[in-house]
């Protein structure tokens, strides 16, 4: 099931000021228990100990990209069902999922979760001002 998230993030943007790709990815971590908090992520994808990690729930990931709205053309209104069958894959295939917010002005997004000994999820950028 996971293998289908490559080509449905491909060409795809996470909306913001910025517009940034979202990147699948999948990472080896063979302790799945739930015990991964700000400091294991930080120490796994190599973040520096004076950035800030925020821990949000994840719902707060889907919110701007899930949400239908009037004005939006064909183009927009695709991207929003990619972006519901991506959190439908993701929501039914891993467990113990994470939501961190790295950084303050460009802020790394990533929502993961474990599955098979890896973690797996998505990566992307949104710029606060």
């Amino acid at each position: 099931m996971l293998s289908q998230m490559v080509p449905l993030t491909e060409g795809l943007l996470y909306p913001g000021e910025s517009d940034e790709p979202v990147h699948f990815f999948c990472k080896d971590y063979p302790d799945s228990s739930g015990s991964f908090g700000p400091e294991q992520f930080r120490q796994l994808f190599g973040i520096d100990q004076n950035i800030s990690i925020l821990t949000r729930d994840p719902f707060h990931f889907w919110t701007a990209v899930t949400t239908h709205h009037s004005w939006y053309d064909d183009s927009a209104r695709e991207r929003v069902e990619r972006f519901i069958t991506i959190r439908e894959i993701l929501d039914s295939t891993l467990e113990n999922i994470k939501y961190f917010e790295v950084g303050n002005r460009e802020v790394s997004l990533y929502y993961l979760g474990f599955h098979n000994q890896c973690i797996h999820g998505l990566q992307t950028m949104v710029v606060r001002t």
